[in-house]
């Protein structure tokens, strides 16, 4: 047999056996849909459509559930949702691709290219111009995190008016800054308001032509625009967002004139041809679009303190199955979901379902787990254990505020079994299920982690942990660590969170008693609060609704008390109580603004 032909017998067996497993995968993912559709009844979840991707092509696509909640109209491979702030890496990418050919630069300052509106005289901009670059790290100091949709007849602001704070219902302040652009980080959508502006002063035509024209007709992402539907030629093939009771949100079709951090419309078939673009953009294969330089400077890591790993536009948080993801993920009211692309392997998931958070979370984490599940993607964490000293162990075992991911608002804890220490993370918890998780030692008290990117380092000082280092090389020069003093992580917060962390509540409020009683000095008005909103923002309700009570027997005169409790029971259907609960509020609220709009939430629930 020539060489040849056993050449083409060993090309067609390869192609044959990948066609053999394609095939297979697909087979165990529509397995899945017994179970998704269970879960998406469980947690009243009105709608969802995914896309798995493999060998950086579509691998299996896949919708499920109604457009609108009580009628016929099945969502289909073309409807498109709001997508809420994965309209950020298109943004970005967007940016990145102008700068490419010369019509804009997003290290100048952005005030070159703003005609319409000036950004406001503030201190923290007399040394440091604030760039395009800055705003799409969320490292520029803007304020503004995130803004309110509108509906229907609503009043809808312009973008200037959006930056001046006007007809938003969120706030009546115009945009502004905190810190000095790149010296910190605060996310901001309001800065990439600002990129939208400055991207149509430069080119003087709107964005949502130049998105179309840079990414959305080239990539043939025929069910993606920017346009809103309050605008000629907005999609007519659609979901509509829905509340926790798969109720549809007024009209149902939320108006964004926000386009740059939430704007877009689309579906998971679409926004993969997207990420597929990008992926291999990221490992340097032929693109249409999207260079190989584009691609880098988008995921390059510029802030540890975002999330875990800041880039423009996208983020880099988080190691599914020990995988590195580029990643988006966002939120409206009543939708969201999420963009997972591997770094390398050509692998990717995206989601999108029409309904709220508590909702969608449970059925999005099980689709995600069990895709990386089914398709054998977890890898196993390449790295030599290295033996501990006992009094290392006992010097970082605890509670510190989440430096894995920057949110100061949430805990972690280091726990031990049988020598071995474990990262135990609300996050990690929320999204893929996992309990703790085994930090791996490589030397030098640096650890890496299960389902978690970064290497997180601890310096010690006579025998005390003194700083935690985050970072996501090995070698990676020490100035592009984020180095965390051990005083700020362990806080008054921590010892109360820790204190809530067991399961004998009893036992838990003797222990939080006992820290209120050393702390005299502190103001204890609204610790309990904050502890259950972070027990309530991982999904442990019964937890969260425990503190929440025993909040108004020690707060009885604070209003947030109720209120809180309020909003709880408002998400998570239970009318009766949200009206006591609002009611009780009224009764305690001074502000006049505040009162109309509690009452005005009262009248609205009683109609129901």
């Amino acid at each position: 047999m020539n060489k040849f032909v056993t050449l083409l017998i060993i090309l067609l067996l390869t192609s044959c056996n990948k066609q053999i497993e394609q095939n297979n995968g697909i087979s165990l993912l529509e397995n899945l849909t017994p179970q998704i559709d269970s879960l998406m009844q469980i947690h009243k979840l009105t709608g969802l459509s995914v896309s798995v991707i493999e060998d950086s092509k579509i691998l299996w696509y896949k919708e499920y559930g109604y457009k609108e909640n009580g009628t016929e109209e099945l969502i289909d491979e073309n409807t498109a949702y709001s997508t809420a702030s994965l309209s950020k890496a298109i943004t970005a990418t967007t940016a990145l691709i102008l700068e490419e050919s010369g019509k804009i630069d997003i290290d100048a300052p952005v005030k070159n290219y703003l005609q319409r509106w000036q950004l406001p005289e503030s201190k923290y901009l007399e040394k440091t111009d604030v760039t395009i670059r800055h705003l799409l790290s969320h490292t520029a100091g803007t304020t503004h995190d995130g803004y309110a949709d509108f509906y229907g007849n609503d009043i809808v602001p312009t973008i200037v008016q959006c930056l001046n704070g006007e007809l938003l219902p969120r706030t009546n302040e115009p945009i502004d800054f905190v810190f000095e652009p790149g010296t910190d980080v605060l996310y901001s959508g309001g800065g990439f308001v600002i990129v939208q502006l400055a991207i149509e002063d430069a080119l003087n035509k709107p964005f949502q032509d130049i998105v179309a024209e840079t990414l959305f007709k080239p990539l043939h992402m025929k069910n993606t625009t920017m346009i809103q539907p309050n605008q000629e030629g907005f999609l007519s093939n659609v979901a509509k967002v829905h509340n926790a009771n798969q109720e549809v949100i007024r009209t149902g079709l939320p108006i964004c004139p926000q386009l740059g951090p939430s704007g877009m419309w689309s579906n998971p078939k679409d926004l993969a041809l997207f990420a597929i673009e990008t992926q291999k953009a990221l490992n340097a294969k032929p693109t249409e679009v999207i260079s190989a330089n584009v691609a880098q400077e988008l995921s390059k890591i510029v802030t540890y303190k975002y999330l875990g790993g800041g880039a423009l536009g996208w983020h880099r948080t988080y190691a599914f199955g020990n995988i590195e993801w580029l990643t988006i993920m966002g939120q409206n009211t009543g939708v969201g979901g999420e963009m997972n692309i591997s770094m390398e392997g050509g692998k990717g998931i995206v989601i999108l379902a029409n309904g709220e958070s508590q909702n969608r979370q449970s059925v999005l984490n099980f689709i995600r787990t069990q895709v990386i599940e089914q398709l054998k993607w977890k890898t196993e964490i390449e790295a030599k254990a290295m033996p501990l000293d006992r009094a290392f162990i006992n010097a970082v075992k605890g509670s510190y505020l989440d430096f894995l991911f920057g949110d100061f608002d949430k805990t972690v804890s280091i726990i031990e079994e049988n020598g071995q220490l474990y990262m135990s993370s609300n996050i990690i918890k929320l999204l893929t299920g996992s309990e703790k998780n085994k930090m791996t030692h490589v030397g030098n008290h640096v650890f890496k982690i299960e389902e978690y990117p970064n290497y997180v380092a601890f310096t010690q000082n006579g025998g005390k942990i003194e700083a935690i280092k985050v970072y996501r090389n090995i070698d990676e020069a020490e100035e592009s660590k984020w180095v965390i003093p051990i005083e700020t992580l362990k806080t008054l917060k921590v010892r109360i969170t820790e204190a809530f962390s067991g399961s004998d509540f009893e036992v838990s409020k003797q222990l939080y008693l006992a820290i209120k009683s050393q702390e005299v000095n502190h103001d204890f008005s609204n610790s309990l609060l904050d502890v259950g909103v972070q027990f309530y923002s991982t999904n442990q309700l019964e937890k969260a609704l425990q503190i929440f009570n025993f909040n108004i027997q020690e707060n009885p005169n604070n209003p947030n008390s109720y209120l809180v409790l309020a909003e709880v029971n408002e998400r998570i259907g239970n009318t009766k109580e949200t009206i006591k609960y609002y009611e009780k509020t009224l009764a305690l609220v001074m502000d006049i603004d505040d009162r109309k709009e509690i009452q005005s939430k009262i009248e609205m629930l009683s109609q129901k």
